[in-house]
């Protein structure tokens, strides 16, 4: 309906597939997808025409944008025709993968604006994605520069009742027999019908269905389990985005487009998938879903179950979970625990056969966040090319295949920082073409802390600080300095929210799986209660005032009076508590190290019908361990907060109070502690029990050394 062109900035060659094809069944077809798919030649040839204005559609992948041939052409176009509408699809990618391994979604807000712009005017950028939590939200705000106040539109509510849910606990090796069971025996029971019927060819009416798997290869994988699926006589093929063990990359894409054309088209009813096929596709008769693994979020388990029912038909979705290492997995998943820690217990604890689903998921997180060392040596090696960085210049940098990832993260750091000013890629030869900025070492310290401010603005003073600290410092140091400081600030922010979002769909898994009849219900509400906004006010006030814990006690000790007498936000029930929990894990997403977050997380935890008392506990301690580092929090602040929750904890479970108490007086070691406890007005006498004998057993272990000297 617009004017000019629109473009559409997809995350997958399935999914840019899918829509030419949507749109050429309605009469729509100056329509084109400028992919790797194309070879060189006619991926040339295909700009070429976008530049002339042939194509009213063109659908492109985010790295297109890196490449200087598109940019110019985009340049070419805008001189005689307006980009009308630039659209980001699935644009929870942006925070997802953008952070991952795909850094070119960090830059689609500032390439966009400056590429698509014609006249002076910029086209407006419309960001779509089916669920959005407010952590992923406020990610692609951020990335994007999306700042208006009302360019959020979200619906009234994420609730698709078509969707069922079922999870299925078992250990790794038992996957096969219950994935067997699942498709002969539950769907078709599920749809009131039998294995043979159920899987029957009917065109559009075919019972069609996803099996996501982890990877590509391996038992876990899509080639193993598509095998096993014909094996049961139903017929199926698969998909994944990289090239599986006996195709050339060339093959791979002419089989992989041709799977996805035949599963569309019900050719047949199973594709066993990794996660690169399921977003926005759009088939109408997906009737199941199967993950085989935990997906990485809530957020993304609804993303994938929601391929299903698109026709607002009853469809089920099911989630198979193996934790078979619990001890491990807590130590994985502590909110405290750095990345060097977790390849530690994952060197030293796993292999193949004790793989499960968290290994195997951390496995892929450790790739893409490798620790602030491996970073810093990658920043090293590009700040080595790059030569002297005060003045401004432009740099060519080679890259050796498979190592374009990881120098690409590093290259975006120091663009964050200002010194790199912009920078393209040139697939063929593969080289990065930088553009040095020649900035002095205020703006850098400028340009870090507007970064900061943008995820954490409790953290800016702190952050500051610790670089003014190396302002005295020769150039290249301090920005060495100043990439250190600036990736462990990603790394508490951005790491820690991921494993943050993995514990989540972890929790909602264990508690459904112990729910054998009312599974569907518990993890419908979960979901909803993460993605929607009851508490959003409340959450926000405890995030916004870091150093001052009395919105925390509002929210637990009854809420506020407004003049009226009615009162607002309060926790009355364990459903208050659910829906705060559910609210509070997106928002640690975000801020994975925020104190008053992550006591809220664990107090609404506590209050909750089946509570995960060692999850709430790992929260306190990571809560007092940030409070002191990272936020500058007084000891006196701390402590009166921390008794006010041991407080609410003692009224609802006296014997997890001892255990608490105990251990913070331990984590602490300091008798102000002990006496801001033994002070607190109004104290139950019963409380007083644990801390008193802490402090007797303590001056006896005192004695018995004195005795013993």
């Amino acid at each position: 309906m617009l004017p000019g062109v629109s473009i559409v900035i997809d995350p997958i060659t399935a999914l840019i597939d899918d829509q030419k094809d949507n749109l050429r069944r309605i009469g729509i077809d100056r329509v084109e997808g400028i992919t790797s798919q194309n070879e060189g030649p006619v991926r040339s040839k295909l700009i070429r025409a976008f530049a002339s204005g042939e194509y009213i559609f063109c659908y492109i992948a985010p790295e297109r944008l890196q490449s200087d041939e598109f940019r110019n052409n985009l340049k070419a176009l805008t001189v005689n025709l307006p980009i009308s509408l630039i659209a980001i699809d699935e644009a929870h990618c942006v925070s997802e993968w953008g952070h991952d391994f795909r850094t070119a979604y960090l830059n689609i807000g500032r390439t966009t604006r400056e590429y698509c712009k014609s006249h002076s005017r910029i086209p407006p950028l419309l960001a779509l994605t089916g669920t959005a939590s407010n952590a992923v939200l406020r990610d692609v705000q951020r990335e994007l520069q999306i700042k208006d106040f009302d360019a959020i539109i979200t619906p009234k509510t994420f609730d698709r009742r078509e969707l069922h849910f079922a999870v299925y606990e078992c250990r790794s090796e038992q996957k096969q027999g219950i994935l067997r069971s699942i498709l002969q025996q539950y769907l078709p029971s599920t749809f009131r019908t039998t294995a043979s019927h159920f899987y029957r060819p009917e065109n559009d009416k075919t019972n069609c269905g996803i099996l996501f798997c982890p990877h590509a290869g391996g038992s876990y994988g899509v080639t193993e389990n598509m095998q096993f699926i014909l094996s049961l006589g139903i017929p199926a093929k698969f998909y994944s985005g990289k090239t599986p063990q006996g195709f050339s990359d060339r093959d791979w894409v002419q089989v992989k487009r041709k799977n996805a054309e035949d599963f569309k088209n019900n050719k047949f009813p199973v594709l066993v998938a990794t996660k690169s096929f399921g977003m926005g596709i759009d088939k109408p008769n997906i009737r199941f879903t199967i993950h085989l693994g935990l997906p990485g979020s809530i957020e993304s388990f609804y993303q994938e179950a929601g391929r299903a029912g698109r026709d607002r038909k009853q469809a089920q979705s099911v989630l198979m979970l193996s934790n078979d290492f619990g001890d491990r997995t807590t130590k994985l998943l502590d909110p405290g625990a750095t990345t060097d820690e977790l390849n530690r217990i994952m060197e030293e604890e796993r292999n193949w056969e004790t793989d499960d689903d968290v290994t195997r998921a951390l496995w892929f997180h450790l790739n893409a966040f490798r620790g602030v060392k491996n970073e810093l040596n990658d920043i090293d090696d590009i700040m080595r090319e790059i030569g002297g960085m005060e003045t401004a210049k432009k740099v060519n940098i080679v890259f050796q295949h498979g190592h374009r990832n990881n120098l690409e993260k590093a290259v975006h750091r120091l663009l964050l920082l200002g010194v790199v000013n912009d920078y393209t890629i040139d697939y063929t030869t593969n080289e990065f073409r930088l553009i040095i900025a020649g900035i002095s070492k205020e703006r850098i310290t400028e340009k870090f802390c507007r970064y900061v401010e943008g995820y954490n603005r409790g953290r800016v003073a702190k952050e500051k600080e610790s670089l003014i600290h190396c302002i005295e410092l020769p150039f290249p140091d301090f920005v060495r300095q100043a990439a250190e400081i600036l990736i462990t600030f990603i790394y508490d922010t951005i790491e820690k929210g991921r494993r943050r979002a993995f514990r989540e769909i972890l929790s909602i898994s264990e508690e459904a799986a112990t729910k054998a009849s009312n599974q569907d219900v518990l993890i419908r509400e979960r979901i909803l209660r993460y993605l929607e906004t009851t508490y959003s006010e409340e959450i926000q006030q405890v995030l916004d005032d870091a150093e001052s814990f009395n919105n925390l006690k509002i929210i637990f000790d009854g809420g506020v009076t407004s003049e009226s007498g009615e009162v607002i936000g309060g926790v009355r029930s364990p459903k208050d508590a659910a829906e705060i929990r559910g609210q509070v894990a997106r928002y640690l997403e975000s801020y994975p190290d925020h104190p008053g977050l992550l006591f809220l997380r664990a107090l609404s935890e506590i209050y909750c019908a089946n509570s995960d008392m060692e999850l709430a506990l790992q929260n306190i301690e990571a809560g007092c361990n940030f409070a002191a580092d990272r936020y500058h929090i007084s000891k006196s602040s701390l402590y009166e907060i921390l008794t006010w929750m041991l407080e609410k904890i003692y009224n609802r479970n006296g014997v997890v109070y001892e255990n608490y108490t105990l251990r913070l007086i331990e984590l602490f070691d300091d008798p102000s502690f002990e006496k801001t406890l033994m002070n607190y007005p109004d104290i139950d006498e019963n409380m007083l029990y644990a801390p008193a004998l802490y402090s007797i057993n303590k001056q006896a272990k005192k004695a018995v050394k004195i005795l013993v000297s």
